[in-house]
């Protein structure tokens, strides 16, 4: 039988069409005190000799960087302990979204450079936000719940609730 946060992930698949190829496993875990959530894949680097044989181009010498099609996503212990399930739900959900924003965009390709790289090629987190959160309403929809209008007020909503739980 599927965890609460395996449940909750496979409803949010449904606004991502794109990933429906895609293996998304999710379960609360230990990570960093500061963040909510880590996504891990295994990155595969293919070899100069077997890219020779898969292009048609035998120069090349290029390194191709290709992600597994098989995501986790570890939501940290701290949430389990919201004893509001439908907050707790909401704030899954949210962070789940996020996450799933990442690797449709394929940010996790970018991310994995040295930073030198990374700091030549930001991503553009406004806009990521800004999509996370129409599909984080487009699912409140569907619970028949409000929208919310800015994406700083769930972030303050969530670190409020993360402040409460450090608290007590």
């Amino acid at each position: 039988m599927p965890n609460e946060c395996q449940v909750w992930a496979n409803e949010t698949r449904e606004f991502f069409p794109a990933l429906d190829k895609y293996i998304i496993l999710a379960d609360y875990g230990n990570i960093p005190k500061k963040a909510l959530s880590l996504i891990d894949s295994k990155i595969r680097k293919r070899t100069n000799k077997e890219i020779r044989i898969l292009s048609s181009i035998s120069n090349s010498s290029k390194r191709i960087k290709t992600l597994r099609r098989e995501y986790k996503v570890t939501l940290s212990k701290e949430l389990k302990k919201i004893k509001d399930i439908s907050l707790r739900r909401q704030v899954v959900l949210y962070t789940f979204i996020n996450r799933l924003m990442h690797v449709e965009k394929r940010d996790l390709l970018e991310l994995n450079n040295p930073y030198n790289k990374i700091k030549k090629k930001k991503i553009n987190s406004m806009l990521l936000e800004e999509e996370s959160l129409e599909r984080y309403n487009q699912l409140r929809k569907k619970d028949n719940l409000l929208e919310i209008r800015n994406s700083q007020d769930i972030n303050l909503a969530i670190n409020r609730i993360m402040e409460e739980l450090k608290v007590k």
